[in-house]
C-alpha cells in the first residue's frame, strides 16, 4: 500500500479485501487519502467486502468533504464506492448516513443495472434495517423531496423483495395522504412494488387536475392489472371519465386500454358501446382491449368481424384480427373461413390472421369438414393460414386432414403441413414419411416438428439425416436428435452421431449439434469441442462450444 506505483496500490488494496482480515481495516483507512482515485475506490470496496464497521466514521468523513468547507470535491467515482461500501457494511450508523444521503441523491431512476441512484442500490443491499430506517424517516416530517426519495428507494427495496412490501405500502400511502411526498413520487413507488392491493388508492386520483398525474395515475393501475384475475374495480371508476367526450383524446384511449387490462365482463359492456367510434385510432384502442380481455361473446364476435372488414383502415383491420385470434369462437372461425375465400386480396393477410387463431380454439369438428372444402378455392397465402390453424386445432379431425393434405402433390402444402403436424402428436407417422419428402425443405420442417413430438420411431430417422445434403435438414436434425433423446430418457444414443457431427463442413450443423450436445448434458471423448472452441472460424460454433461447458482432461483428452 506504501508502493510507488498507483497500480499496485490499487492491487493491494484488492488483496486485503480477498483477504478479509479485520487488521488490514486500519491500513485500508489510511489508503482513502490515497491521491489515486482507483486506489481509493478500490480501498472502499474492499472495506465494504470485509463489513469494516470500525471504517464508518472514516467513509462518513470522506463523504463529507466539499470545496465550501476549503476541501476538494469527492469525485464521483469515490462518491458512488463509498455509498456502496456503507450499504455492504450495513451497521446503523451507516443506514443512517445513507438515509441522509437519499436528500442530495432526489428522485431519480433506477435500474439495477444502471449507475444512476447509487444511494438506493446501497440500501437494498442492506435491506430490512433500511426498510425500517426509511420508514421511521418518512415519519419524521421530512422535506418533500427528502420523503420523495425516501418512498422511491421503499419502493425498490420491496421490489427486490429484501423487505416486506405491506409496510412499505403502508407508509407510501400514508405520507401522500398526509401530503409529505409529491403524488407522483408515491405513485411511481406503488407501481414499482406492484401490489394490486394499492389499486384502490391509485385509482383515487383519476380525475387529479394535473394532467401529468392523470397519466401516471392510468399507466400505473394498467400495470397493476392482470386481464387473468378478472378485476372490475376500475370499471366504475373509468367509465364516467372515459364516456366524457370533453376529456382528451389520448387520455381516452389510454383509459380504454386501461379497461382491456381489468379483464372483467363489465369492462367488455363498456368497450362495446365504443366500438363504432368516429375516430379510428379510438376504435384500434377498442378492438385491441376487447381481445385483451379475452371474453368471447357474439357480440365480441360480431364488432371484431365488423373491424376485420373494414375498408378504410389497414391498421384497424390488423388490430380487429389480432383479437379474433385471441377471442373469437367457433361461429367467428366459421365466419371467417368463409371470408377467406371471398374477401379482397388486401384483407386476406388480416382474415389470415384471425382464423388461424381462432381455429386454435375451436371445436367443432364441422369447421374441419369447411376448412377442407375451402382448401379447394382459396389461393396459397390463404391455403398456409388455413393448414396452420388445423395444426393448432385440438380435434382428431384436424390431424387426420393434415395427414390427407401431406400426400397431396403441392410442396408448398407438404412444407405446412411438415410444420403444422408439431401440433398433431398422433400423426408421427406422416411426419416419418415426409421426413424422406423429395424436397428438402419438407423434409427441414418434418425433422423440426419430430423434435418436439418424436417417440423412438423418430430416432432411427433423426440420426441419419444428421448427414443430409441440406444444411437445414442437418442441423434440425441434429437439434431435433437431442431433443427425442433427452425427452425419452436415452441421451447416450445421441452422443456418437452428434460428435460425428462436429466435424461437418457446415457451421450451422456444428452449432446445432453442439447445442444438442448441451442439451442432453453429454460431452464427446477426444479434443473436438477445443479446438472448435479456439479455432473454429464461425463465431457461432466458438460461442455453442464455450456454452457446453468446460471440458474434462479425462472425457476430452489434452
Amino acid at each position: 500500500l506504501q508502493d510507488q506505483r498507483s497500480a499496485v496500490r490499487r492491487e493491494a488494496a484488492r488483496a486485503l479485501g480477498l483477504i478479509g482480515d479485520a487488521r488490514g481495516a486500519t491500513s485500508l483507512v489510511l489508503a482513502l487519502q490515497d491521491k489515486s482515485i482507483d486506489v481509493r475506490v478500490q480501498a472502499l470496496r474492499s472495506l465494504g467486502k470485509m463489513k469494516a464497521t470500525d471504517a464508518v466514521s472514516a467513509i462518513v468523513a470522506l463523504l463529507r468533504t466539499n470545496a465550501a468547507a476549503g476541501g476538494s470535491v469527492v469525485p464521483t467515482a469515490v462518491r458512488h464506492a463509498a455509498i456502496a461500501a456503507l450499504g455492504r457494511i450495513g451497521s446503523p450508523d451507516a443506514v443512517k448516513l445513507l438515509v441522509e444521503e437519499l436528500k442530495s441523491e432526489g428522485v431519480v431512476a433506477y435500474s439495477s443495472g444502471g449507475t444512476a441512484a447509487p444511494v438506493r442500490r446501497a440500501l437494498i443491499d442492506v435491506g430490512k434495517p433500511a426498510g425500517t430506517a426509511l420508514i421511521a424517516a418518512l415519519s419524521a416530517a421530512p422535506s418533500q423531496n427528502h420523503a420523495s426519495s425516501a418512498v422511491m428507494a421503499l419502493g425498490s427495496l420491496a421490489r427486490a423483495g429484501t423487505i416486506d412490501s405491506a409496510p412499505a405500502v403502508k407508509a407510501i400511502i400514508t405520507a401522500a395522504q398526509r401530503g409529505t411526498v409529491a403524488l407522483g413520487s408515491a405513485l411511481q413507488a406503488l407501481a414499482e412494488i406492484g401490489s394490486n392491493k394499492t389499486l384502490s388508492f391509485v385509482l383515487e386520483h383519476l380525475d387529479h387536475a394535473d394532467v401529468r398525474v392523470r397519466r401516471m395515475v392510468v399507466q400505473v393501475a394498467s400495470g397493476l392489472l392482470d386481464p387473468d384475475a378478472k378485476d372490475g374495480r376500475a370499471v366504475d371508476v373509468v367509465k364516467p371519465r372515459l364516456t366524457d367526450l370533453s376529456a382528451p383524446l389520448g387520455e381516452r384511449i389510454a383509459l380504454v386500454r386501461l379497461l382491456g387490462r381489468t379483464g372483467s365482463p363489465r369492462a367488455g359492456k363498456v368497450l362495446l358501446t365504443l366500438v363504432n367510434a368516429k375516430n379510428k385510432a379510438l376504435r384500434v384502442a377498442v378492438v385491441t382491449a376487447l381481445g385483451e380481455l379475452g371474453l368471447s361473446s357474439p357480440a365480441v364476435d360480431e364488432a371484431l368481424l365488423k373491424a376485420v372488414g373494414d375498408t378504410s383502415s389497414t391498421t384497424l383491420r390488423q388490430a380487429a384480427a389480432r383479437a379474433l385470434a385471441r377471442v373469437g369462437s367457433d361461429a367467428a372461425a366459421t365466419k371467417l373461413v368463409h371470408r377467406l375465400g371471398v374477401s379482397a386480396e388486401q384483407d386476406r393477410a388480416a382474415i389470415g390472421v384471425a382464423v388461424s387463431g381462432a381455429m386454435a380454439r375451436a371445436t367443432d369438428a364441422k369447421l374441419v369438414a369447411l376448412v377442407k372444402k375451402a382448401l379447394a378455392t382459396v389461393k396459397p397465402h390463404s391455403r398456409d393460414a388455413l393448414i396452420e390453424g388445423l395444426g393448432r386445432m385440438r380435434a382428431d379431425a384436424a390431424g387426420e386432414l393434415l395427414a390427407e393434405l401431406a400426400k397431396g402433390a403441392v410442396v408448398d402444402d407438404r412444407r405446412k403441413v411438415a410444420e403444422a403436424l408439431r401440433g398433431h402428436p398422433k400423426q408421427q407417422a406422416v411426419l416419418l414419411v415426409l421426413a424422406k419428402d423429395a424436397d428438402p425443405t419438407v423434409r427441414a420442417n418434418a425433422v423440426w416438428s419430430l423434435g418436439a413430438v418424436g417417440d423412438k420411431a423418430a430416432l432411427a430417422i433423426l440420426e441419419p439425416l444428421v448427414g443430409d445434403a441440406d444444411v437445414a435438414v442437418a442441423g434440425n436434425a441434429a437439434l431435433g436428435l437431442a431433443l427425442v433423446s433427452k425427452r425419452l430418457g436415452s441421451g447416450k444414443t445421441a452422443v456418437a452421431p452428434l460428435c460425428t457431427a462436429l466435424s461437418d463442413f457446415r457451421s450451422y450443423v456444428r452449432a446445432e449439434s453442439l447445442l444438442g450436445l448441451r442439451l442432453i448434458g453429454a460431452v464427446c471423448p477426444n479434443a473436438v469441442v477445443r479446438r472448435l472452441l479456439s479455432r473454429d472460424r464461425s463465431w457461432r460454433v466458438r460461442i455453442a462450444a464455450a456454452q457446453l461447458g468446460p471440458p474434462s482432461a479425462a472425457t476430452c483428452g489434452r
